[in-house]
């Protein structure tokens, strides 16, 4: 399930509000307690999601790029090894 398509695409009815298990959901008290609107809790989950998918696509960035120099550092062993040999 992809919990970030309802907040992003400003689905009022996807989201959880009210009561789930006796337990008033995060939204209800944003809204009801904290006297948020609608429109700023979108924007705070958005930018939430949005900098959670550049976090993450930068830690990927960061391991490929140390993957690369780990098979290139373990390349150059394996040729120097092989001409050591002959």
């Amino acid at each position: 399930m992809d919990i970030f398509t309802p907040w992003n695409n400003n689905d009022i009815l996807a989201i959880g509000y009210g009561m789930t298990g006796n337990i008033h959901t995060d939204s209800f008290k944003m809204i009801n307690i904290h006297l948020w609107d609608w429109n700023s809790l979108f924007t705070l989950h958005n930018k939430t999601g949005y900098v959670c998918l550049l976090a993450m696509v930068s830690a990927y960035c960061i391991g490929l790029k140390q993957a690369n120099q780990w098979v290139n550092k373990k390349a150059r062993q394996d040729r120097l090894k092989s001409i050591r040999n002959t």
